[in-house]
């Protein structure tokens, strides 16, 4: 799989949502989808930020919230999971954290969440959004503080989120596409999943409450549980967490 490399870089003071501006370019090209723009956009602020299904993002000032548009065909579902691997890489170099990723989209550090990651596909197209806390005041981040945490409070500093954009686009430019399209780096797994083989854990499909025991990923970056009803291999679910 070949994505055209970051051909343009837009920043927003304040947008709905950057996967939405993401998601407005792709009709611009309908009669043409080859010359869609590897697209990065960032945004200092999102007033309609997105989570899974009908989560929001609550996107205030002090945060670091982007979008990445490409054009790839097929789809591959393991994305969430290798775009999590990613960023935990670039957060353990930059600032030596142990970040996790809790299945299939959520950044974790010791049992709190420092961001999230919403993969969408349009058209042909991919857009995968990302929102960490950085400086953002955690209570109003998430309704329960507790379990939320931002770079400055683990890092012990504020952080300039100017030089940490021009940090992500060089970051990006070089690296993301060839680790995050490949699925040999789900190697990377069992190393940085917020999970352990063993843990019981809970989740919700259909509206409808699972529960059962962790066993890992497929290689399609699909959740594999063992229930009472055997083993099972989950697409999808949300609130994936400790039972």
């Amino acid at each position: 799989m070949v994505v055209p490399p970051l051909s343009q870089i837009v920043y927003f003071r304040s947008v709905s949502s950057s996967n939405d501006i993401c998601a407005g370019l792709i009709p611009l090209y309908a009669e043409a989808p080859e010359k869609l723009p590897t697209t990065l956009i960032f945004a200092e602020t999102q007033t309609a930020g997105k989570g899974r299904g009908d989560h929001t993002w609550i996107s205030p000032p002090g945060g670091l919230y982007f979008s990445v548009l490409f054009r790839i065909e097929p789809v591959v579902p393991f994305l969430p999971l290798t775009t999590g691997l990613f960023l935990c890489r670039w957060l353990e170099e930059d600032f030596g954290l142990p970040v996790k990723v809790r299945w299939p989209n959520d950044l974790m550090l010791k049992d709190r969440k420092l961001g999230g990651i919403l993969c969408e596909n349009k058209g042909g197209a991919c857009i995968i959004g990302i929102g960490i806390n950085v400086n953002a005041s955690i209570p109003a981040v998430d309704k329960m503080p507790q379990l939320a945490v931002a770079l400055s409070e683990a890092l012990g500093r504020t952080l300039d989120l100017g030089n940490l954009r021009h940090r992500v686009e060089k970051y990006f430019a070089d690296r993301f596409f060839p680790f995050v399209l490949n699925p040999q780096n789900l190697s990377e797994w069992n190393r940085r999943s917020a999970f352990t083989r063993g843990q019981a854990i809970a989740w919700t499909t259909g509206g409808k409450p699972g529960s059962g025991t962790y066993l890992g990923i497929t290689p399609e970056g699909y959740l594999k549980v063992e229930a009472g009803s055997g083993i099972l291999e989950l697409s999808s679910a949300e609130d994936v967490r400790p039972a």
